[in-house]
């Protein structure tokens, strides 16, 4: 039977209104050129749900064939990875308005986009979100309604990156933050409702930045706490709540930084601390309720105007690998109950070197270490040595406030006892003693004064006669 020719017209355009009319293609889905992106709404009417990655890339065809993205306005959700990249003549993200979900990652990168006002209804990322080389990326409008990430946020190379402004809702993180090389960088306001970061916190060459404002309500990170390079950062106020620090600590290269007081709660940090070339760093006393390491190290070096390592004082020796002191011209004290454990006890390797004088090697460090806990004479009480330096003897000159048993030792640099002067009860007043180098070898030692649990040192020098 011959089928009537209105009828035979009406199927094949059954046929291929079924043919258009198709779902999201399964799996994952790769854009390549803007055609592809002009006709992917045509393709697919019904897609809005995506089951795996939509990666939407000019890498294959040249960088400069992908302009727009209006016909994706259908998509809701992508249950895979959102990845857009090399797209260096793309400005915007509209055309992504109807998307609230991303199970997977979102990767953004080597795009000259502005802002992300694309994303506007976003509320959910499974897995991290990175933004690389988009260089025309000032600030984070159009996240304002991203609640949780599941992983973490990292930020690199975004030199027009001025603020977080847009973060406002982000209230669950998963993961790291990183903030490297965004040159414009000045405020982290936007991050006021995060109180945990699970991963690493990393600030790194923000030239810009001269306060972590915005970071006040966090109060654990669960790895390393990295900050380096920062040039105009003035400290590290905003971390002011910060009690819980899961990694290392990291300090580097941060020429404005003169103390670390605002960790002062920190109690313990699972592997070590690192400080080093922070040009006007005086004293890490803001480290000082830290007791544990987790087995890590202690590398404190090149910092030219530290003169005050107090803070590593309570840290228990045992949960220390390494202890590496080196490059720190002011320094001069090293002693402390946790370094003296540590080298006294062979806990581990050790390098104490390069310091001023006091803290000039493991040796220097282990003499000091025997006068932990005993107080000094007052300035009244000076020792006088004449003349100096010494060659063949040496007249020393004392005055005690009380009377009472005293020890009178000259001490090698080495801390080894040379010469014992005095070891009797003597009267309050001026006393002198001679000393006799009786062929010592040249080199720098102490002359020690214990009168009960106080005492006096006064170094002095030995030439060849």
């Amino acid at each position: 039977m011959k089928i009537p020719h209105y009828l035979l017209t009406i199927s094949l355009l059954l046929v291929h209104t079924v043919l258009k009319a198709q779902p999201c293609p399964s799996g994952n889905i790769l854009l390549e050129t803007q055609e592809q992106i002009d006709n992917f709404p045509v393709l697919y009417p019904d897609c809005s749900v995506i089951e795996g990655n939509l990666e939407i890339t000019g890498e294959a065809f040249g960088a400069d064939n992908i302009f727009h993205l209006d016909s994706l306005y259908r998509i809701t959700e992508v249950q895979g990875n959102l990845k857009i990249a090399y797209a260096l003549e793309l400005h915007s993200l509209h055309g992504l308005e109807g998307i609230s979900r991303i199970g997977g990652r979102v990767y953004i990168s080597f795009t000259a986009v502005d802002s992300l006002t694309g994303l506007s209804n976003l509320q959910f990322v499974g897995g991290d979100m990175q933004f690389a080389e988009n260089s025309n990326l000032q600030n984070l409008h159009g996240l304002e309604r991203l609640q949780n990430i599941g992983d973490g946020l990292g930020f690199w190379f975004c030199h027009s990156l001025e603020s977080l402004d847009g973060l406002d809702a982000l209230s669950s993180l998963g993961g790291y933050l990183i903030l490297n090389s965004n040159y414009q960088l000045s405020s982290l306001e936007g991050l006021n409702l995060l109180t945990a970061i699970p991963g690493y916190l990393e600030l790194e060459n923000l030239p810009a930045l001269s306060s972590l404002n915005g970071l006040e309500a966090i109060v654990s990170i669960g790895e390393n706490l990295t900050v380096i390079n920062n040039q105009n950062l003035e400290g590290l106020a905003g971390l002011n709540s910060l009690n819980s620090v899961g990694g290392a600590l990291i300090i580097r290269e941060n020429p404005l930084f003169v103390n670390l007081d605002e960790l002062n709660q920190i109690q313990s940090l699972a592997y070590g601390i690192e400080i080093e070339s922070n040009e006007s760093l005086e004293n890490i006393s803001g480290l000082s309720s830290i007791t544990q390491i987790g087995g890590g190290n202690i590398y404190i070096t090149s910092n030219p105007v530290l003169n005050d390592i107090s803070g590593i004082a309570n840290v228990d020796a045992t949960t220390v690998y390494y202890i590496e002191i080196t490059y720190n011209p002011s320094l001069q004290v090293c002693a402390f109950e946790s370094t003296c454990d540590f080298l006294q006890n062979l806990l581990g390797p050790s390098n104490i070197a390069l310091n001023a004088e006091g803290c000039n090697s493991d040796a220097e460090v282990l003499y000091h270490c025997q006068f932990l806990g005993e107080t000094p004479l007052s300035t009244g009480h000076e020792i006088q040595i004449f003349p100096v330096p010494v060659t063949e003897a040496a007249h020393i000159r004392f005055r005690l406030p009380n009377s009472g048993h005293i020890k009178m030792e000259i001490i090698s640099s080495l801390g080894q006892v040379v010469t014992t002067l005095a070891d009797q009860v003597l009267p309050a007043g001026e006393h002198s003693r001679v000393w006799q180098t009786g062929g010592l070898p040249a080199g720098l030692y102490s002359c020690r004064i214990q009168s009960g649990n106080q005492v006096w040192l006064r170094k002095v020098l030995v030439i060849p006669g």
